[in-house]
Order: structure tokens, then sequence, then C-alpha cells
């Protein structure tokens, strides 16, 4: 199919619906901002997706799954191409910034005002209260989740259950398909859609090439987008 050509305007235009950018959409749509989303892959309905994994990995994410770093010792490199970005291919485990990357952050790149310790736990809460982010129960667990905490008790070690965005998780171990349930709040289930509920206007099969720069600050980006592109407000 062929390529489509378009303009639109908005006050914030922002490149990708995964963790950051759906964040982003869901403040400054909130606030009254006009958001345009650009998604370069699919809006995939999480409960419809394929079990298979080898089709779930090639709608999902880039290269289907094989993609690496480029280094002397590879890492593998999942990296979600599809609405929700990579936490739509994840199992939903939520970290808080550890406080030793806090710290270097603060004193060795000056960045103190961005991770204040009171502003992050404020911030950390609302997050977590707005995707549901609790403790795994111990009915999920499975085999090696108890005997690692049974193996924390004996040897005296801190120990305590992954804390993820599932409150409704039923252990069906197709997170990285996509939940069947739709209990992971992903973005794709979660901030995206409250964004669209606020106003912003999602593109998907959308790829942004490049930022245009004018006197100094970012003014719009150009890029594709492919035939089977869809728009969502």
């Amino acid at each position: 199919m062929g390529k489509w050509a378009m303009e639109d305007v908005a006050d914030f235009v922002i490149v990708g619906s995964g963790a950051g950018g759906a964040t982003a959409a869901y403040v400054l749509s909130a606030a009254g901002f006009s958001v345009l989303i650009l998604e370069e892959g699919a809006y995939l309905q999480s409960k419809a997706r394929p079990k298979e994994a080898l089709k779930a990995m090639s709608q999902s994410m880039r290269g289907f799954g094989a993609q690496t770093t480029d280094s002397a010792v590879p890492i593998p490199l999942l990296q979600g191409v599809c609405v929700g970005g990579s936490t739509a291919i994840n199992s939903g485990i939520i970290w808080r910034m550890p406080q030793d990357v806090r710290k270097l952050w603060k004193d060795q790149h000056g960045l103190d005002e961005l991770v204040n310790e009171n502003a992050l736990h404020r911030i950390y809460e609302r997050i977590e209260k707005l995707l549901g982010v609790q403790s795994t129960d111990s009915s999920l667990w499975g085999g090696n989740g108890h005997k690692l905490a049974d193996a924390a008790s004996a040897m005296h070690l801190k120990g305590k259950a992954m804390e993820r965005n599932a409150a409704q998780c039923k252990g069906s171990g197709r997170c990285v398909q996509g939940c069947p349930n739709g209990a992971r709040q992903s973005m794709d289930v979660s901030l995206i859609p409250l964004s669209i509920d606020q106003g912003a206007r999602l593109f998907t099969g959308a790829r942004a090439l490049q930022v245009v720069i004018k006197q100094g600050r970012a003014t719009g980006v150009t890029g594709k987008i492919s035939g089977a592109w869809s728009a969502y407000w």
C-alpha cells in the first residue's frame, strides 16, 4: 500500500505511546492542552492477541523480539512496537527509582530538582494508585516463587513479592503475548484510553523520523504514515 500524507497541529506532539509518552499525554491532556500521540505500531486489543508466542511477537515487537544491544556482549532487547510500547509486552513489574540511582543523578548530574525525593514519592503514589500497583498475591507465585521466599526467610534476607500493575491478575502466564483478562494495566489499556477520553488524539502506523527545530526549540516532527494508519480521538 502507498504512503499517506497528512498535517496536523497540536500544543504537544508525543512520539511513542509507551510508559513515558502515555504518562505525558495523560498529564498534558488533563491540563487542557491539545495533544497528538504518534505510534509506529498498531493498536492491539489485549484480549484478542494470539496466544502463540511467535505470532504475538511478530505483531508487537521490533524485529520479532530478536533485537540485541550493539556491544561486545550482546544483550537481548525486547522493544514493543504497538500502542503501549514495551509496557504491552512485559510482566508488569513496577520498581521505584533506587535510592543509590537517585543520589547519583542528584550528586553527579545536578538533577536534584527533577528527582526530589518528596516530589517523586508523591508522583509514585499517584501513579501506583492509578495503575493498581500492588504486591503479587502468594497464590500467583508458583513453585519457584515459594522456594525463593522460603530461602530468603531461612537465610534472614530481605525478600518480598514483586509489585505489579496487575491487581486483578489470574495467573494466565501470557503477559508477553497480551493479558487475555485485561488485568495488567499497560498503557494501551490504562493511560492511553484515559488520555483519549480527555481529548488527546492517537495516530497509529505513524513513524516519526525527524524533529523540526526552529530558533533552538522543537516545533514539530516529520515522518511517515503507513497505508494501515488509524486515528483515535
